[in-house]
C-alpha cells in the first residue's frame, strides 16, 4: 500500500512538471515569436531606408592609378586597332541591313528566306562589335525559346551598350522612336524588327501594347526585348518597372546583367561627368571589360497578375532583385528628368515618389521604355 502512495505522488509530480515545462514552453514559443517579428520589422525599415538613400541617377567614375598606369601603356595599341574593326563590322551591318530591306514594304509579318539570314547576320555582328570593344560576355543559365518566353526583360540598364545584349538573345528590342531617324540605327532596327514607340504619344504606347501582344500571339517572330525599367541608372537599385511587358499576359524571361570590373567605364545615367563618346574611348582603351549575362527562369502571370500588371511587374522585379542582391526604389524615368533639372538649377529638392502627380505622369495604363533605351 505504501509503495503504490509512494508512486501515486511520483506520477502527480511528473505531470506538474510536464505542465509547468508546458506553460512556460508556451511563453517561450510566444516570446521567439514576437522576436521573430521584431526581427522581420526590423529588416523591412533598412531595407526601406536603405532604398530611401539610393540615388540611382548619380554616377562618379574613380580611375585609379594603376589602369591609367596599363591604358597608357596599351591604350595607342587598341585604339586604332579596335577602332579599325568597329568601322568595318559596323559598315558590313549597315550595308548587311540596307541590302536586307531592299523592296521591303510593310514590316508587320515575320523575315523569311534570306532576309532572315542576313538578320541573323546583324545579330552576330552585335556580338562581333562586343569584342571589338574588348567586352567579354560571361553567359549563365538558359535562355528560352520563343514559344515558352516570347518576352525577355532585362536590367538593370545601366551602361551605354546594354543593348549587346540583343546579339546574345536574337531577340527584337522596344525601343524610342527617336532612334528610327538615325541613319545607322534606323536601318539596323528595321531589320532587328524593332519596336518603336513615342513615349510622348499615348497612342504610339497603345499601338506598342497590340504588337507587341500579336508578335507573341504568333509564330516565327523574334522574342520581344524590353527594358522594363525604361531608362539608364547607375546600377545601384532597379527602379520602378514600367508595365508595357507585363500587359500582354504572356511568359516572360528575365536577364539579369553585372559587371565585375575592377574600373568601371560603361555606366551611363543621368547625373555624370562623362558623356556616350567619353566611355567608348574609355571603354576601347580599356584591356578587358567584362559582362556577366544570366538567363533567369521563366516567369508567368498569375490570374490577379494578368488583371493588374503591376503586380506582376513588381514580383519579376523583387526577383531580379534578389539576384542581383540590390534594393528596389520607387523612382521612375520622370524622378530621373526631375533630378537632371534640379542638377541644373543648383537646387537640392528630394524626389518624388508620387509618380502620379508627376508633371510627366503618363496618362496611359500600359508605359514602356523611356530616353535612353538603346544607350543613345
Amino acid at each position: 500500500m505504501t509503495q503504490t502512495n509512494e508512486a501515486y505522488i511520483e506520477n502527480e509530480e511528473v505531470k506538474e512538471e510536464k505542465s509547468l515545462e508546458s506553460v512556460l514552453g508556451v511563453d517561450n514559443n510566444e516570446n521567439i515569436k514576437h522576436n521573430d517579428t521584431d526581427k522581420e520589422t526590423k529588416v523591412i525599415i533598412n531595407e526601406k531606408e536603405v532604398a530611401d538613400s539610393i540615388d540611382p541617377w548619380t554616377h562618379k567614375g574613380k580611375f585609379p592609378f594603376w589602369w591609367v598606369l596599363l591604358v597608357i601603356i596599351f591604350g595607342p595599341i587598341l585604339l586604332p586597332l579596335r577602332s579599325l574593326c568597329l568601322f568595318i563590322i559596323c559598315s558590313v551591318s549597315y550595308i548587311t541591313a540596307k541590302i536586307g530591306l531592299l523592296g521591303l514594304g510593310t514590316n508587320d509579318q515575320p523575315l523569311i528566306g534570306w532576309r532572315k539570314l542576313f538578320q541573323q547576320f546583324v545579330f552576330f555582328n552585335v556580338r562581333l562589335i562586343g569584342g571589338c570593344l574588348g567586352v567579354w560576355v560571361v553567359k549563365k543559365g538558359k535562355l528560352a525559346s520563343a514559344k515558352d518566353a516570347p518576352l525577355i526583360v532585362v536590367a538593370p540598364h545601366s551602361t551605354f551598350i546594354d543593348w549587346l545584349v540583343l546579339g546574345h538573345t536574337k531577340s527584337s528590342p522596344v525601343a524610342k522612336s527617336d532612334l528610327s531617324n538615325m541613319i545607322f540605327f534606323g536601318a539596323i532596327g528595321r531589320l532587328i524588327q524593332t519596336v518603336w514607340v513615342d513615349r510622348e504619344a499615348e497612342i504610339s504606347k497603345k499601338e506598342t501594347a497590340n504588337i507587341i501582344h500579336k508578335r507573341s500571339s504568333e509564330s516565327g517572330w523574334p522574342q520581344t526585348l524590353i527594358f522594363p525599367e525604361g531608362t539608364t541608372t547607375n546600377g545601384q537599385a532597379l527602379v520602378q518597372f514600367r508595365t508595357g511587358a507585363f500587359s500582354s499576359m504572356k511568359p516572360i524571361q528575365p536577364v539579369v546583367l553585372s559587371f565585375p570590373n575592377n574600373v568601371d567605364t560603361l555606366t551611363w545615367t543621368w547625373i555624370q561627368r562623362f558623356k556616350a563618346h567619353h566611355l567608348l574611348l574609355l571603354t576601347l582603351i580599356t584591356p578587358l571589360t567584362i559582362i556577366n549575362l544570366e538567363f533567369l527562369p521563366t516567369l508567368s502571370p498569375t490570374k490577379e497578375e494578368e488583371e493588374e500588371p503591376r503586380v506582376f511587374a513588381e514580383r519579376v522585379q523583387h526577383i531580379m532583385c534578389e539576384n542581383l542582391k540590390i534594393p528596389a526604389v520607387n523612382v521612375s524615368f520622370k524622378d530621373a528628368i526631375i533630378a537632371k533639372k534640379n542638377i541644373k538649377n543648383n537646387t537640392k529638392e528630394p524626389q518624388s515618389n508620387n509618380l502620379t502627380n508627376s508633371k510627366y505622369s503618363s496618362t496611359s495604363s500600359i508605359d514602356f521604355v523611356g530616353n535612353l533605351t538603346l544607350g543613345v
